[in-house]
């Protein structure tokens, strides 16, 4: 058995630009461990979290036009930041951009 402890923050990123034809593609991972939270309202230990962001991209022929899809915290594994703060869970998107 494998035991691995961190403390603190960590972030892995491995992107490719035009991996297959016209497309690339991203994928983050972060982790961050507890901590202890202080405020006048609340105190106590906010606990780890780890998320995986990912994303794909195509470029059209003329270059100028891309469409993108992706989503932060791809797993939906709500968390919080701050001890009596919101959770947060999944983001997904998709965008067109043109360049000018």
């Amino acid at each position: 058995m494998v035991s691995i402890r961190l403390n603190g923050m960590a972030n892995a990123m491995v992107t490719g630009n035009d991996l297959y034809k016209s497309l690339g593609f991203s994928l983050s991972m972060k982790y961050q461990s507890n901590y202890y939270w202080q405020s006048f309202l609340i105190n106590g230990i906010v606990p780890s979290v780890f998320t995986v962001d990912a994303a794909l991209r195509y470029t059209f022929r003329d270059s100028r036009f891309y469409i993108k899809a992706g989503g932060t915290n791809l797993l939906n594994h709500y968390y919080y930041s701050i001890l009596g703060g919101p959770q947060i869970g999944g983001f997904y998107y998709t965008t067109i951009t043109c360049s000018l």
